[in-house]
């Protein structure tokens, strides 16, 4: 594993033990204890946070006033530098941006038999956020719930105020061989050879992997056919359907097959300057 570049601040230590102790143990989600003096010392790390109360409207307002602040080029390259240095709070804007990129103004629409919004799936009414669980699923997986304007809107707001290291070629490197990887796979390849095709490529696990396939989904770069995507769109969370059969993946990339392959559209989008071969 390569090391940050100089002058980026690393993640306090003592802090992010204190959040992960929070949310997580050894068998899986928790509801751990801290004390104040530790969710003090967390919070003026910057890892952990008072909760947040936002109605619908105004997650949609904030998500349109940041997005608006951040340049695919940017995302992408936080993206790659996370690659070989496993800074997962770094990979995680990508996704984020390209989930609300085309999220269009609205007001609140209710889903049928529903309390959440018809388009984007947030509450209409103010509801208290809990911040902190954000910060650690930023952290621990590189985030998990990128398509949630509630929460892409607040990674990017980390995201403009946070240095990231500039990429290496080792970190292009491997984006390259993982694009390499990705279209040889077979045309009946579903998302759970995409994870075993990136084994041993970076400094991961599997969770970490499939985080990184979720946001090439979001992206663009890995799309199904004949589906509403976020590629160049933005598909109301009504119009998001899962197969019948059971998938733990999320959407658009449980819908992905190796016949799909690579939009090479959408990796020049965000990795303008990666060299690939033909």
């Amino acid at each position: 594993m390569t090391s940050p570049t100089p002058n980026v601040p690393e993640i306090d230590p003592k802090a992010k033990e204190m959040l992960f102790r929070r949310y997580w143990s050894n068998a899986g989600w928790t509801k751990g204890i801290i004390t104040p003096a530790e969710y003090d010392y967390a919070k003026r790390a910057g890892l952990m946070f008072d909760p947040m109360s936002l109605s619908h409207d105004a997650v949609i307002a904030k998500a349109e006033n940041i997005r608006s602040q951040v340049s695919p080029e940017s995302v992408g390259q936080a993206f790659l530098a996370s690659l070989s240095t496993r800074r997962l709070d770094w990979r995680s804007a990508l996704g984020s941006l390209a989930a609300i990129l085309h999220l269009p103004s609205h007001s609140f629409a209710a889903r049928p038999n529903s309390v959440s919004c018809r388009v984007c799936g947030e509450i209409r009414e103010a509801v208290d956020i809990d911040v902190s669980v954000f910060s650690f699923e930023r952290l621990k997986w590189g985030g998990v719930r990128h398509a949630h304007p509630s929460y892409a809107m607040l990674d990017l707001e980390w995201f403009v105020t946070t240095p990231s290291a500039q990429p290496t070629s080792a970190d292009q490197r491997i984006l390259s061989d993982a694009i390499e990887r990705i279209s040889s796979l077979p045309d009946a390849a579903r998302p759970a050879d995409l994870e075993k095709a990136l084994r041993g490529l970076l400094p991961s696990n599997a969770w970490e992997r499939r985080t990184i396939i979720d946001i090439l989904g979001l992206s663009g770069i890995l799309i199904p056919r004949n589906r509403p995507t976020f590629w160049g769109e933005y598909p109301f969370t009504i119009d998001r359907e899962s197969p019948a059969n059971k998938n733990d993946w999320t959407y658009p990339i449980l819908w992905w097959t190796g016949a799909d392959g690579i939009n090479r559209e959408a990796l020049k989008f965000w990795f303008p300057n990666l060299p690939l071969s033909e």
